[in-house]
């Protein structure tokens, strides 16, 4: 499987917040002082700036949900494709909306994706990695309004990002199915 690019990650991302319902939302949207962090064992990560959750579509087109972690943004709910970023999705694992309380873990299983995936991209013009490995707990988890948990995922030459996240809810609901 070849590694997704940044620019990949940011097309995603932004088809991901264009839109998917008719009704204005007011997310409240993430700023610089929303937190997350990582740490990632083999590169010095000190952590994130910030951090939001979205409503998404998984892979057989049911509920997901991404939290993205992100050193920059370039609108309200829109990470910088040219900045380190890392973007976690659940589509499996557990039910919609998450139960406060929820751990998902995830492994790659033969021939398919676990129950979810997570994307690091570092930034600049270097390949982004992916992984199915993770764990997610969702300490806090309001629909629409925000989440907050812990992350430990594991990518390819035992790289681990971990670290904590508070993230405000964007956009509306996805389209799915």
């Amino acid at each position: 499987m070849q590694p997704l690019t940044a620019s990949t990650i940011f097309l995603a991302l932004l088809l991901a917040a264009c839109g998917d319902s008719d009704a204005p939302s007011d997310s409240g949207g993430p700023d610089a002082s929303d937190s997350g962090s990582a740490d990632a064992s083999d590169s010095g990560s000190t952590g994130f700036d910030g951090a939001f959750i979205e409503d998404t579509c998984g892979p057989a087109d049911g509920s997901a949900v991404s939290i993205t972690l992100y050193d920059s943004l370039t609108a309200a709910c829109a990470a910088d494709s040219t900045a380190r970023t890392l973007v976690i999705t659940v589509w499996g694992g557990t039910t919609f909306p998450i139960p406060p309380g929820t751990t998902v873990t995830s492994t790659a299983v033969d021939g398919g994706l676990g129950n979810g995936s997570a994307t690091l991209c570092l930034g600049g013009t270097a390949p982004c990695l992916t992984s199915a490995d993770f764990t997610v707990t969702f300490d806090e988890y309001v629909q629409d309004d925000s989440a907050a948990g812990s992350y430990s995922i594991t990518f390819a030459g035992d790289r681990v990002e971990s670290g904590t996240f508070d993230a405000p809810w964007c956009g509306g609901d996805a389209l799915c199915g």
